[in-house]
């Protein structure tokens, strides 16, 4: 697109467009997720409980901003480009080859 936007060819720029559309509006996209263990999902709500129990709402708040429950920053972006990485591949080589 940005080729053709360069060149001026309004032709294909709008062919383009309406490929992207279609793909956008029609495309079978696949999305990606995995269950908590049951362990990992009553160990967070005993600390989201806790919290509620035992602190004020300025507490809790604070709380959840650099809460314990959530990895740091670095490692979600880490997780995130592994993910991203993996979803590549995985188009690459068709869901034949996901499963």
């Amino acid at each position: 697109m940005r080729l053709y936007k360069e060149i001026g060819d309004i032709e294909n720029i709008k062919r383009l467009e309406h490929k992207f559309k279609s793909i956008k509006n029609e495309g079978a996209f696949q999305s990606f997720g995995f269950d908590l263990p049951k362990e990992e999902v009553e160990r967070l709500n005993q600390l989201v409980k806790d919290e509620i129990d035992q602190k004020e709402e300025k507490d809790i708040l604070t709380n959840f901003v650099f809460c314990p429950m959530y990895l740091p920053l670095n490692s979600i972006r880490e997780n995130a480009e592994d993910w991203k990485k993996n979803a590549i591949l995985s188009f690459m080589a068709g869901d034949k080859y996901i499963r």
